[in-house]
């Protein structure tokens, strides 16, 4: 069975979490944002994170490296093009939104996103990144 292709769209804390952990739970996964900077800065949030996740003997260091090889990057819409599941965490900025999941896509890519899942995450009190990521990912296991 070919593997889900998942974009986490948004490079900020959550998308960052979010694609750790569905990368943990062996999905392939891209991290798209539409700023280069922002990209990098989640390569170093993500290499942090895997570095104490290895020290707490949480992961094993082939473990993390392998959650890291199943990571993309990019800042090209064109990889929401054959995305089975896209999950929007980007700012608060309606217009940024709009781009994202509505159109300005290129061509060849079905329409945008319409036709693709599409799940819209916060972060509400209490609930923890890594819990609604955790059932998306026990879901998609299923």
């Amino acid at each position: 069975m070919k593997p889900l292709n998942i974009i986490i769209a948004g490079g900020g804390t959550m998308g960052t979490s979010l694609v750790q952990i569905f990368s943990q739970n062996a999905f392939p996964v891209t991290l798209y944002s539409r700023r280069k900077e922002t990209l990098e800065r989640a390569k170093d949030r993500i290499a942090i994170n895997q570095k104490a996740l290895v020290q707490q003997n949480i992961l094993s260091g082939d473990e993390s490296e392998a959650l890291v090889r199943r990571i993309s990057f990019s800042d090209d819409k064109a990889c929401f093009a054959d995305a089975d599941l896209v999950i929007e965490n980007i700012t608060e900025d309606m217009e940024a939104k709009k781009t994202v999941l509505a159109g300005d896509f290129p061509s060849g890519s079905r329409n945008g996103c319409s036709g693709h899942q599409h799940l819209r995450l916060k972060h509400h009190g209490n609930v923890r990144c890594s819990s609604s990521a955790g059932a998306l990912c026990r879901h998609a296991l299923v």
